[in-house]
């Protein structure tokens, strides 16, 4: 297998040697971790399925006031409400329920599987490729075909999500803090980004900027920190970054809102 440096990479593909130290950090010394953590309090499971069931009602009532809009501007004012809406329910209620689930992949013996489709899920993990696609299924959006999602570089997995040029961007040769700037610049949302050797989400608010994913460096966990902070972004300086926009063009969002699937678009990996 060849390993590639492009800032492109779902899970991390990396050489022998870091892969053993990988095995043995999360085999022997995470071991302990995931045994002392509680599979999921049941106070926590009642609210994220509180959650989806009010992402669901959300839904439904804002396609009926899309159905009985007179004209584009009160579609499209629609559209906005429910984009909001979307990154709200992300940070401030999906993505704090996952945290804590411990980061696996399918190469890590560890005795969990790598696809929990919710937090804390019995004998189940999340590589981060995995978490980007349950979250955003925790959301409302239907996936076609997650596998395909989950089983692919990142930059195919974005350009599925968001295949308008103008919703992908790159950048090259930035530090954290200079990609925080850009965030901040590019306004409030939920993003994906790609990275060397990993993918998640960013979220922005005002000069706030977020980096919620499934790491695969220390606390090796799903962690919401400052993007300046995680040392998965730092590690892909030198690469550089691929952010992509979700929910900010109608062609997502109308899916969301309708319920049609969306589906992979791209070579997997």
């Amino acid at each position: 297998m060849s390993i590639s440096r492009h800032p492109s990479y779902v899970c991390p593909v990396v050489p022998i040697i870091h892969l053993a130290w990988l095995w043995f950090t999360v085999t022997l010394v995470g071991a302990q971790a995931h045994a002392a953590e509680p599979l999921c309090h049941a106070d926590a499971l009642r609210e994220f399925e509180h959650t989806q069931r009010e992402v669901a009602q959300t839904r439904q009532v804002l396609l009926k006031k899309y159905r009985k809009a007179k004209n584009n501007t009160e579609r499209q004012a629609v559209l906005d409400e429910g984009e909001r809406f979307i990154a709200k329910q992300f940070y401030t209620k999906i993505a704090p329920a996952w945290m804590g689930t411990p980061w696996t992949m399918a190469v890590i013996n560890d005795g969990l599987k790598p696809d929990a489709r919710a937090p804390h899920e019995k004998d189940k993990g999340v590589s981060c490729s995995w978490f980007v696609v349950s979250v955003l299924e925790n959301l409302g959006l239907r996936i076609g075909n997650p596998s395909g999602f989950a089983g692919t570089i990142a930059i195919h997995l974005q350009r599925s999500l968001s295949p308008q040029k103008k919703d992908l961007r790159r950048f090259f040769h930035k530090t954290p803090a200079q990609l925080r700037e850009q965030m901040i610049r590019w306004g409030n949302g939920l993003y994906i980004i790609g990275l060397n050797c990993h993918i998640g989400f960013l979220y922005v608010d005002g000069d706030n900027v977020t980096f919620i994913h499934s790491s695969y460096t220390a606390p090796y966990k799903v962690v919401m920190e400052p993007i300046e902070a995680s040392d998965a972004i730092a590690l892909s300086e030198a690469a550089g970054y691929v952010v992509s926009a979700l929910f900010k063009d109608n062609r997502l969002i109308h899916h969301w809102l309708t319920g049609t699937r969306v589906y992979f678009n791209g070579p997997r990996k």
